[in-house]
């Protein structure tokens, strides 16, 4: 009896060793500033269409080049814990009341959404653009995939109000961009904050990191993604579940509009749906035929402009 239960001891001591293991390197690689940057450099595209796509469309490359040719500020703001939040501010010809907080997706950085910057500043807003957690300039290494980045956003919030009380603010982000102002939509906010957009975000990061273990890593979801949860939970202080732009939407009370391409596979169509169904704040929807992931503008600049723009001056 004596060494069976020695057995099964050293059974189950192997077995919570190899869940520690792995649920430390899945958290490396997709949760940390080095794991994305290797992840970036090493993996292949996803797929050659989406490739082809962004190395051919012309319209993606309108926001670059703009970019390297306007003047730019960078902005530095101390967060609690003294930690340094980075961001890009561009400004219109015009002094402006008007702020759009801007966001960037995963493994990207603030000057990603310089073609969203440029509509931006030419309806004459100024364009916030931060850097997310573990991304940029950010001097965070661990990347939340949207949770910690709301109060990030909040401080920027923060930041413009203290500044100009009666500025008025919209939210936007892409992607993960989305998933944070989303999330961030579902704290106390002040009544600064007029609108949000959210552009192809997901659910949760409990869904979204579902999809990828079973279709990029050919993992089941049990046990594996549960052992990257419990890392995430000791060193990235959250949990994947808890981490959902779903449950802050059913709490939000600012109106948002949700767009999504449907062809985006990458975060998946499907999700659209119970985002805006589930969501309690005044809402809208776009849906853009044909689009890919974070696509939505390039396809058709004109559907997208419009109707976002028609969005925010509703609430501005």
């Amino acid at each position: 009896m004596k060494n069976k239960l020695k057995k099964v001891a050293g059974i189950t001591a192997a077995a919570a060793g190899a869940a520690a293991v792995f649920g430390n390197v899945a958290y490396s690689v997709f949760l940390t500033r080095k794991g994305v940057e290797f992840c970036n450099e090493h993996m292949p595209p996803i797929d050659e269409a989406t490739r082809d796509f962004y190395e051919n469309n012309e319209e993606v490359k309108v926001g670059p080049d703009w970019y390297k040719q306007i003047e730019t500020q960078k902005l530095v703001i101390s967060a609690d814990g003294g930690v340094n939040l980075h961001a890009v501010l561009i400004e219109p010809a015009e002094a402006s009341d008007v702020y759009v907080i801007s966001c960037h997706g995963y493994g990207g950085k603030p000057s990603d959404m310089s073609y969203y910057a440029k509509h931006f500043t030419e309806k004459g807003w100024n364009v916030i653009m931060p850097a997310l957690n573990g991304h940029g300039e950010n001097e965070s290494d661990d990347i939340s995939m949207g949770w910690h980045d709301r109060e990030v956003i909040l401080e920027w919030i923060k930041y413009i109000t203290e500044l100009y009380p009666k500025a008025k603010i919209v939210l936007h982000g892409v992607s993960m961009g989305a998933a944070a102002v989303m999330m961030t939509t579902g704290m106390r906010l002040p009544d600064n904050v007029k609108c949000c957009i959210e552009d192809c975000g997901f659910t949760g990061v409990w869904d979204i990191f579902s999809i990828k273990f079973r279709d990029y890593l050919h993992l089941p979801v049990f046990p594996f993604l549960h052992f990257a949860d419990l890392a995430s939970r000791i060193r990235g202080n959250f949990s994947f579940k808890e981490a959902s732009a779903l449950k802050q939407v059913m709490k939000s009370v600012t109106p948002t509009l949700f767009i999504h391409g449907d062809k985006d596979t990458f975060v998946p169509f499907w999700m659209l749906h119970p985002l805006y169904t589930h969501a309690v704040c005044q809402k809208e929807k776009l849906v853009v035929p044909g689009a890919i992931h974070t696509a939505c503008v390039y396809v058709d600049p004109e559907l997208y402009w419009n109707t976002a723009d028609a969005f925010i001056e509703k609430y501005i």
